[in-house]
């Protein structure tokens, strides 16, 4: 029973410290893609990355900003003011859009 216990406070532990590393890259820049987020950690694999995107979204820590072909990840602190993001139906058109969960 004490190794089931081990196994899973390493594994919070290491989602902790993976989640600790996309926050500190994501509040170096203004704005990252996730393509720049995967490069910058190299170890991080997709379905950790969203995840843990999964839940800063949640708790209103990032914002994601569609631009073009691609989703720019803005750290909450960097963001202006409410008015940066779109909430509710985005026009397909758009070239610019910014979601926010």
């Amino acid at each position: 029973m004490a190794t089931k216990s081990k196994e899973w406070n390493a594994k919070v532990l290491v989602e902790r410290r993976d989640r600790e590393a996309v926050l500190a890259v994501i509040s170096a820049s203004p704005s990252v893609t996730i393509e720049e987020l995967l490069q910058q950690l190299p170890e991080m694999r997709w379905g950790n990355l969203f995840s843990i995107l999964g839940e800063c979204l949640q708790e209103g820590l990032v914002t994601l900003r569609q631009k073009e072909f691609q989703f720019e990840v803005i750290h909450s602190l960097q963001r202006g003011s409410g008015g940066d993001v779109l909430r509710g139906p985005v026009s397909p058109s758009s070239k610019d859009r910014k979601v926010a969960i």
